[in-house]
């Protein structure tokens, strides 16, 4: 079944479920890595790189929804003057533990073939720690 959804939808890319772990959905198009490579990585110009943001806030039934933005410097909005947020690569998840979100990220920086400037990971509380 996971076989079959990866690899009938450009936007899965990878689905694991591995006895003792929670399911890992990692969610993203070309053109969203694309982006995090033009506007999140070392060599990008001062005045337009951005910090790839990631924020676990949404709950999906049973599963998380973990979404990255960043900042697009490139562009202003005409009311506020300030550049937009994009939504980058996805992960729904079964719980918040410490390895579930190491494959959720080491999956994602498989995928990224370039080094990003800098990560934060902030605990939170109520994040499940293993």
């Amino acid at each position: 079944m996971f076989t079959r959804l990866v690899a009938q939808n450009e936007f899965v890319r990878h689905v694991s479920f591995t006895p003792g772990h929670a399911l890992c959905v990692v969610l993203f198009t070309d053109e969203q890595l694309n982006d995090i490579k033009c506007f999140c990585e070392s060599n990008t110009p001062d005045i337009i790189r951005s910090v790839l943001c990631v924020d676990r806030t949404f709950n999906v039934s049973s599963l998380f929804l973990t979404v990255t933005v960043f900042k697009n410097n490139s562009v202003l909005r005409a009311n506020s003057m300030q550049p937009p947020v994009f939504l980058r690569p996805v992960f729904l998840h079964g719980d918040g533990t410490f390895v579930t979100y190491l494959t959720c990220f080491m999956i994602l920086r498989g995928f990224l073939d370039s080094e990003l400037q800098a990560s934060e990971l902030k605990v939170v509380d109520g994040m499940v720690r293993q």
